[in-house]
């Protein structure tokens, strides 16, 4: 009771001072116009009459580019009704064409303007053609600002209607923009939340002249993190390069032309492209002095030392490389000694920052042959965390305001616990949450309550389900022992689980570092019960209940998921492959029994898969065109028919009565193989 009425005191005090701050649209006193053409002004004045224009320059790029600008202060009506507080710039592009050169332009604007400036929303007045499909291919590449947009004939003219025409253009753009749904790495500010104390501590390494690591799972937001490092550095005019180590350019070649290409992208980043060595001159056996010249060249002319974040690093790194030449450790070697012995030798040229997945290369003293790992322990693994409700409700509060969508408090912890403060996930859940409310068309604001959002638990499980996958695919693709210590624990199998634990330490440091799991009193258990759900399907071979009549339903459950997606398999390619009519004489050849050979011929091609096709016929259909279906179960004839007639006997409608529990053990590995040959190869 005394928090409530805590809160309904600010609340007041809030709308008291909201009442004290009243703002009158209207233009500033003296405010200088004259490089400004005619229709501009006339615009700039119709939006004095509900909006304040504080200010207004023109911002020249280039030989021939111009950029006039305003600074719009919200009035009352706007702060009420858009929830705008900052101010917003309004960018006039008298040019028939709108395209990159607009964005620069904003960019540096807001840049050297920041503290006034919303960094979401800009008004843009255009002559440009095509706007809406320009703006929209802008947002596909990454740049998903909210241009409120209109023509230069649309606000010149009388005043009258102009203001209802900007609340509608707002309305239509800010309401039915879905700004939860961003899924691109956050290359700008503008949607970059709480992660004030990481980029602080990043930041205060390079300071030190410190090396420093990154790692957690993707989309945790480790790349939008380091692009706001890069942006921080590049404000300090520190030589700064971001290094993106899935490029096969830097994997796919050796070490020595690897590290040229490390080199080659700082001195492009900070305008050196036609200094320093050339790539024929990084031999194996030049390299690493070259790599040295070129970095004192930067360092003489910043007079600063460089930074090179190196991001998904595993992929130069032993076992875990995608090309075969890093991970026998090969061109491992080599390059990071290079690296390091340039740091130790050079004081105060450079450091770097050692981003990815996992930090294996760091936590393995031996390389594949026993050769000692000339970064082991060098740098001290560091994981990106998750957020905590304040960070949730900080980041869904703003982005909902510009979309007019609004949450009851709860719906903040709820989202919390839900997704264990993973951002990404939380997004899509407030994505999927907002597109359950909309109306296509029709512009409005939406308000969340808690009971809507328990009601739609079960719908944003779904909708989160691949999102949840795609985080954990690093896992097992390149970590499986990692992925199957979380499937032990996924199906409560602790004594399996801690004895792994106890032998391999490090990986369940990893699990807690990705806050996957975490320690509660003497057991571990999951952070984020939608993740523990998709481990647990991915588990189901693992699992194996007490009671019978659990064994048989989840038996039944996979084999009648397997027999539906088999059974559409085999018509199809019967059919693609031999045609309706001969696909159904081939397939009456495959029918054992008489009665079901003599019901065929007076069936259709089809109605023959939904009555007198069974569980046999469909696998001697495939087993007698093999060469059709071998990609699809991996090439391996003798298991797929093994694995079929396991799953065939064990059926709680047929054949056995009872399944032990070693039984279980046995055929439920084979027809979870079966279902996901299935779902990975069709």
């Amino acid at each position: 009771m005394c928090e409530d009425f805590k809160r309904l005191v600010l609340a007041k005090l809030e709308e008291l001072k909201i009442m004290n701050d009243k703002q009158n649209p209207g233009i500033l006193p003296g405010l200088e116009l004259r490089d400004f053409g005619p229709q501009e002004i006339q615009i700039i004045n119709n939006l004095s009459a509900f909006w304040f224009v504080s200010g207004a320059s023109i911002l020249r790029t280039g030989k021939r580019n111009r950029f006039p600008y305003a600074f719009l202060k919200p009035t009352d009506l706007f702060i009420q009704r858009f929830n705008f507080h900052a101010q917003l710039l309004c960018i006039f592009h008298n040019y028939p064409e709108v395209d990159g050169r607009l964005l620069e332009a904003i960019d540096k604007i807001i840049a050297t303007n920041g503290h006034r400036v919303d960094r979401l929303c800009i008004v843009l007045v255009t002559n440009g053609e095509v706007v809406s499909s320009t703006l929209s291919r802008f947002e596909a590449d990454g740049d998903p600002r909210i241009m409120v947009a209109f023509r230069y004939h649309e606000l010149t003219g009388g005043v009258s209607a102009k203001e209802a025409l900007m609340i509608r253009r707002l309305e239509e753009t800010l309401y039915t923009k879905d700004l939860f749904s961003i899924s691109s790495v956050l290359k700008t500010e503008r949607y970059f939340y709480g992660r004030k104390t990481e980029l602080q501590r990043l930041i205060g390494q390079y300071n030190n002249g410190e090396n420093g690591s990154l790692f957690g799972l993707r989309r945790i937001g480790k790349s939008s993190l380091l692009w706001a490092v890069l942006r921080t550095l590049k404000q300090m005019t520190v030589p700064v390069a971001f290094l993106d180590c899935s490029d096969p350019g830097f994997h796919k070649t050796k070490w020595n032309k690897a590290l040229f290409r490390v080199k080659d992208t700082l001195f492009r980043a900070n305008g050196m492209e036609d200094l320093g060595k050339q790539e024929t001159a990084y031999t194996e056996e030049d390299a690493t002095t070259c790599f040295a010249s070129d970095l004192a060249l930067v360092r003489f002319k910043f007079n600063r030392p460089s930074y090179l974040i190196f991001d998904e690093v595993e992929n130069l790194c032993f076992d875990v490389s995608s090309s075969e030449h890093w991970r026998s450790g090969e061109n491992f070697l080599p390059f990071w000694q290079a690296i390091r012995s340039t740091y130790q030798q050079s004081t105060n040229m450079f450091s770097f920052l050692m981003c990815g997945t996992n930090p294996y290369p760091l936590e393995t003293a031996y390389l594949p042959g026993g050769v000692d790992n000339p970064i082991y322990k060098y740098i001290e693994p560091y994981y990106l965390g998750f957020f905590n409700v304040d960070d949730v409700e900080r980041m869904i509060s703003h982005l909902g305001f510009y979309m007019g969508v609004t949450f009851d408090r709860e719906v903040y912890t709820y989202l919390t616990d839900d997704f264990g403060g993973h951002p990404f996930l939380i997004k899509q859940a407030c994505s999927f949450l907002r597109l359950n409310r909309v109306t296509e068309n029709v512009p409005r604001k939406i308000h969340i309550r808690k009971e809507e959002y328990r009601a739609a638990r079960d719908q944003i499980k779904a909708h989160t389900r691949n999102y949840i996958a795609l985080i954990l695919q690093v896992l097992t693709e390149r970590f499986p022992r990692e992925f199957s210590l979380l499937k032990h624990l996924a199906v409560d199998d602790k004594k399996l689980f801690n004895a792994y634990a106890e032998d391999d330490p490090r990986s369940i440091e990893h699990l807690v570092g990705y806050g996957l799991i975490e320690k509660v009193t003497q057991d571990f258990c999951f952070r984020i019960k939608l993740v523990e759900a998709a481990v647990q399907y991915d588990a189901r071979d693992l699992a194996c209940p007490e009671s019978l009549e659990e064994r048989w339903a989840l038996l039944s459950k996979e084999r009648n998921q397997f027999e539906f997606g088999f059974r559409e398999l085999v018509r199809s390619v019967v059919k693609m492959g031999y045609g309706a009519k001969a696909g159904k004489d081939f397939i009456i050849g495959c029918l054992n029994k008489q009665v079901q050979i003599e019901k065929a011929r007076c069936l259709d091609f089809d109605d023959i898969f939904r009555g007198e096709m069974y569980f046999l016929d469909l696998k001697r259909a495939v087993l007698k065109d093999w060469d059709r279906y071998r990609f699809i179960f991996n090439d391996d004839k003798t298991k797929f028919s093994e694995y079929v007639d396991a799953a065939n006997k064990f059926r709680s409608d047929a054949h056995a009565e009872t399944i032990t529990k070693e039984e279980f053990r046995s055929v439920m590995p084979k027809l979870v193989w079966l279902t996901k040959a299935l779902k990975d190869n069709s």
